[in-house]
């Protein structure tokens, strides 16, 4: 009596080499088949066909070569154990059902994450906004001071010439501080 075989088991089955083309659910030549993708080798590839087998309840499967001779069987289980241990079976898809379940939450936990990050960022770009916007319009009134102050003391006053050497003087380079020496001391 042959044990119910494990999708695992299968995989490593599906894998040996001479890789077939097709495998082929039960015996005769009418029996469906599972084409495998030529040139593809790739774990996903193999674990994909052992899905399609298993959902379509194989008890006997046949490796096939390009010209559909048989490489290999391998009897999944036998009709008696089929029906005797189907949770046997179960476990694999309630564990994948669990995976896609944990896939769902976290995508769902991504998107909610994201649309609060992009309300925050929302809400700091339009206080920044704010921000400038009120520099502008202080900017604006200080220009308008300065033109205001220009007309009262006519061309060449001196309250135009005080106020060109202050903003001269605030718009100047300033030399860099010099450090203290080693002692402490600033430099005379």
């Amino acid at each position: 009596m042959t044990p119910l075989r494990t999708p695992d088991q299968i995989v490593r089955w599906l894998r040996r080499e001479p890789h077939p083309v097709r495998v082929r659910i039960g015996d005769g030549k009418a029996a469906p088949h599972v084409s495998i993708p030529q040139g593809q080798t790739g774990p996903r590839v193999w674990r994909d066909a052992c899905e399609t087998l298993l959902a379509q309840q194989a008890l006997t499967i046949h490796a096939l070569d390009a010209s559909g001779g048989i490489l290999r069987s391998l009897e999944i289980a036998t009709e008696d154990e089929a029906d005797a241990a189907p949770e046997l079976a179960a476990p694999e898809t309630a564990k994948q059902s669990e995976m896609v379940l944990m896939a769902q939450l976290l995508l769902e936990a991504g998107d909610r994450g994201a649309a609060r990050a992009t309300d925050g960022l929302t809400s700091a770009v339009n206080a920044l906004i704010q921000v400038v916007q009120v520099c502008v319009d202080r900017l604006a009134s200080v220009e308008d001071a300065l033109a205001d102050a220009r007309d009262v003391a006519g061309q060449g006053g001196q309250t135009e010439q005080l106020l060109g050497a202050v903003v001269g003087s605030a718009l100047a380079p300033r030399p860099p501080a010099t450090p203290p020496t080693a002692n402490g001391k600033e430099p005379h």
